[in-house]
């Protein structure tokens, strides 16, 4: 749903994909072109083709073959490390730094690049006052190892002397250095000796040494959206990829100088100045920056608020709606991968981490973080991007003899709940609802997909591109995974004395969000909510304004001007019908009524409860909105079943986990030893721990060894020479220990392809 880049390590092999973030209407749409679609297949294709031998290499779309081309005669300038006294913030105002990606294992790929940079017209080198010039930077921090400290034996101090690598791209450099080029820049640092090692070079009491660089042609800083730099580890040799958005990849490889593949846990991603010096955008400037890593786990990385580099820009970090002091970085398991927002805007940008919730009677968390209640009755798009993916939800009218009233805008309202849900995942349209013969069936939901009745089993319903329908728990619970890692959890309840489901609905890694165009562009009643507003953006992106005075005005805002601005259509519903019936048949523009009691034809109105009966029910709900909406619940309609939901969403919320498997290599050879790899991660960022316990796998439905337990990455491994020739499908599940609070987990089949090994002609691998 919200657009995203990934990125693997396979062996010596770089795979990278880039997919534009759409912004607002003036950005350049690089996603709503087809070409843009077809070069991120291109990037993905060409980077799994190693490179030929150690050099310099480029490939222009639509080509697939790597074409050696002359290594630069120039080096990129020296980007300098930090150095006590020197520049320290690597981003202006502040005093803030960087935001880098840390691991808590040992990196081999990293990708930098940028989810939108809106508002980017121009920048400026703070030193030599060119336009477009500056670098963009993938840093590792400060490291020893046993290569670096035999290269500071002459250091001044060896014992503070460590390495430091940088995989970067200079661009529109000054003279004497290459104009634009892609390469490693190695160093070591403090290093104060008399003479640097052979090979290297001294700068400013430091050392440094260049890898081979590749030459490029100079950008303007317009394309900085679609531009990534990409460093990779494998084998001793350290190989950089560059794509500054000319349609062309550039690629360099060399042994690595200080065995970075040993050290490598912390990187920094972002784009700053030419040699010491600070990268200057136009004030209106927002960037959003997102730092993916490959670490041989699925954990998300730990936001390190720190940076390695000299350089600088003029943007400052972005900070949380309504906390200017608290600073803004997500980090997000699954594809591991850090997002955060800088800005010299004014009105300052803010952002979230974008989790959502629609529960109970429908309590919005938005995707920065406003709770508000929306009652409204009827079919809505709950959320929406720009690529057309999309989750709706239907909302029922409740009759009860009591009111709600809701803390943030003072509307006092009859209720609804949520009674179905509806998603567009890739090409496929999912729906979770109720029995279409409009007969309470207590046994379950229906799931459809494609508008096809579907029975879901234990492995899932895989849906391409890396979507996936599980079940979270058992009893219903739903998990839908989309391809950019964000994640639709829906736990149902069976009302019986309203003979009615309902049902929560919870999105988590939504990805960074800035209410005011930048990160991902959402919309929805579950959207963010803009700056000078007090509700999400209408359909156009527009404000509905400040909250009005009069409670009349609010409700007119509210459930009629919003509510019916977010209606789904017959046009755009995604929803499975009975003969006969449309949206239209669920509408009902007059819910939620302004007064009791709350009358549903042939419905019997429900009794409220007392406060200590529903505090009573709610008091284990940890969160403490989620725990008000809870005795909101219970409370109003006298049902205590509302507290058994919250709960079992907050256990999923908690507890849920994804089992990611990779095999290597692939496809292999007959007798060939492959290892068969599952990485076990939490899914919610309400997760508190790390998953323990084993994973069983299985070949052609048949369980191969023991279970093997996870190491701390929460990783467990298989290998075997025992595979015959012809495709197999490999399942790994996940089993938590006894004291672990984890639920359990399965991987999507995986086909594995053994070939015959023709003799004597062995493919390389």
């Amino acid at each position: 749903m919200f657009n995203r880049r990934h990125s693997w390590f396979i062996g010596a092999t770089l795979v990278l994909t880039v997919s534009a973030n759409l912004c607002r209407a003036q950005e350049t749409k690089q996603a709503a072109n087809p070409q843009a679609a077809e070069r991120v297949a291109w990037r993905k294709t060409m980077v799994r083709i190693p490179l030929p031998k150690k050099g310099c290499f480029q490939a222009s779309y639509p080509n697939r073959e790597w074409q050696e081309v002359p290594c630069s005669n120039l080096t990129i300038p020296p980007l300098h490390p930090q150095r006590r006294g020197g520049n320290p913030p690597t981003v202006g105002g502040g005093g803030a730094t960087d935001w880098s990606a840390e691991s808590t294992g040992t990196i081999t790929l990293a990708v930098g690049s940028f989810l939108s940079t809106n508002g980017v017209a121009s920048e400026t080198d703070s030193v030599n006052g060119l336009a477009n010039s500056f670098s963009l930077q993938l840093n590792s921090r400060p490291f020893s190892n046993s290569t670096t400290v035999n290269l500071c034996t002459g250091a001044a101090n060896p014992s503070t002397c460590q390495g430091w690598a940088q995989f970067v791209y200079g661009n529109n450099s000054p003279p004497p250095f290459c104009p634009a080029c892609g390469g490693i820049q190695y160093w070591l640092v403090p290093y104060g000796g008399a003479t640097c090692p052979s090979g290297w070079s001294p700068d400013v009491g430091d050392c440094f040494l260049n890898s081979q660089d590749v030459p490029l042609s100079p950008v303007t800083i317009t394309s900085l959206g679609q531009m990534t730099v990409t460093g990779g580890t494998a084998g001793g040799t350290d190989t950089a990829i560059v794509d500054n958005g000319s349609g062309t990849l550039t690629a360099t490889n060399s042994d690595s100088a200080l065995d970075l593949g040993q050290s490598w846990d912390v990187a920094e991603f972002n784009v700053f100045g030419n040699s010491g010096s600070q990268a200057v955008f136009n004030p209106g400037s927002t960037i959003d920056v997102e730092t993916s890593i490959t670490d041989g786990t699925s954990n998300a990385p730990t936001c390190l608020d720190r940076s390695f580099t000299g350089e600088s820009n003029n943007l400052n970090l972005a900070d949380v709606t309504g906390s200017p002091t608290q600073l803004v970085c997500c980090p997000y398991p699954g594809s591991p991968r850090i997002e955060f927002m800088e800005t010299n805007a004014t009105p300052a940008h803010t952002a979230t981490c974008g989790p959502t919730r629609i529960e109970g009677d429908p309590h919005i968390t938005t995707a920065d973080g406003t709770h508000y209640d929306f009652q409204g009755a009827g079919e809505f798009i709950s959320l929406r991007d720009t690529d057309g993916a999309e989750i709706q939800t239907r909302q029922t009218p409740i009759a009860t003899t009591a009111l709600g009233t809701d803390a943030h805008d003072g509307l006092s309202t009859c209720v609804s709940l949520n009674t179905a849900v509806a998603a567009r995942v890739g090409e496929h349209r999912i729906t979770y609802e109720p029995n279409l013969s409009g007969v309470p069936d207590p046994t379950g939901l229906q799931l459809r997909i494609d508008g096809v009745l579907t029975a879901l089993g234990p492995y899932g319903i895989n849906l391409g591109n890396g979507g996936r329908v599980v079940q979270s728990l058992t009893g219903g619970d739903l998990e839908i995974d989309f391809a950019d890692g964000k994640i639709l959890f829906v736990t149902p309840q069976f009302w019986t004395t309203y003979s009615k489901w309902y049902l929560n609905v919870d999105v988590s890694n939504a990805g960074l969000v800035d209410p005011n165009g930048g990160g991902v562009l959402l919309g929805g009643i579950a959207g963010p909510i803009p700056n000078g507003s007090w509700i999400p953006a209408l359909p156009n992106g527009a404000s509905i304004g400040p909250m009005p005075a009069a409670l009349p005005q609010r409700y007119n805002d509210l459930y009629h001007k919003f509510a019916d601005a977010w209606r789904v259509t017959k046009k755009d519903s995604l929803f499975d019908y009975a003969p006969g019936t449309s949206t239209d048949t669920f509408t009902d523009k007059s819910w939620p009524l302004e007064k009791a009691p709350c009358v549903v034809p042939e419905t019997k109105p429900v009794e409220p409860t007392s406060l200590e009966i529903a505090e009573a029910a709610c008091r284990r709900v940890a969160d403490p909105n989620r725990r008000a909406d809870c005795i909101f619940d219970v409370r109003t309609t006298g049902n205590t079943g509302f507290a058994t939901t919250y709960l079992v969403t907050q256990r999923i919320l908690e507890d849920s986990t994804t089992t990611s498997l990779t095999d290597d290599p692939e496809p292999s050879q007959l007798g060939e030893s492959v290892t068969f790899s599952a990485f076990v991660s939490a899914n919610g960022p309400e997760a508190l721990d790390r998953p323990s316990g084993t994973v069983q796998f299985a070949v052609d439905g048949m369980r191969v060894g023991a279970p093997v337990t996870l190491d701390a990455k929460g990783r467990a491994t298989w290998e075997t020479t025992g595979l015959k020739v012809g495709k197999h499908q490999v399942i790994a599940t996940y089993a938590p220990g006894a004291d672990s609070p984890f639920l359990p987990s399965t991987s999507e089949a995986k086909n594995h392809i053994v070939k015959r090994c023709p003799c004597g002609e062995r493919e390389h691998k």
